[in-house]
């Protein structure tokens, strides 16, 4: 049997400055820029929830975004497949898009990417080790959505 493919473990490189954080994940998206107010809700999409923040109302403004955050990828991801999948019904389209924006799948995203040392976070040693990857991507190779998801 194969051995899983190992991540490292985020903890020992993460970045705390804050300008580097930022200028590190609009490299990621390919040179997007985040600016005027885009910077503060860049902050607050890279803060764990159970970070302490300096400034009231820190946790309550991250569950909004959260909140808003998960509505445009799952609005995103069901276009992309009702448009380019007219055959799909409503349920094959509800598994795609679930299967794309599942908690597992958005963490191998951001660990392939190497955007989880960006994050601020504050207790999560369960969460801060090593991830292992190709169990999670064999077993999701055999079912019949496999060839319609997005890649990480």
């Amino acid at each position: 049997m194969q051995q899983p493919q190992q991540h490292p473990a985020p903890g020992a490189e993460f970045v705390a400055d804050r300008d580097a954080a930022r200028a590190e994940v609009e490299r990621a998206l390919g040179g997007y820029s985040f600016r005027d107010g885009g910077a503060l809700l860049l902050e607050d999409a890279l803060t764990h929830s159970v970070h302490p923040r300096d400034e009231a109302g820190g946790r309550a403004r991250h569950q909004r975004l959260e909140f808003l955050g998960d509505a445009a990828l799952g609005l995103a991801f069901a276009t992309i497949f009702y448009r380019d999948d007219p055959g799909l019904d409503q349920g094959d389209l509800t598994v795609l898009r679930s299967a794309n924006v599942s908690t597992q799948k958005l963490a191998r995203v951001a660990v392939r990417r190497r955007l989880y040392p960006l994050l601020r976070r504050y207790n999560c040693a369960p969460q801060d080790h090593e991830v292992p990857i190709d169990p999670c991507i064999t077993q999701f190779e055999k079912s019949k959505w496999y060839p319609k998801c997005v890649e990480s």
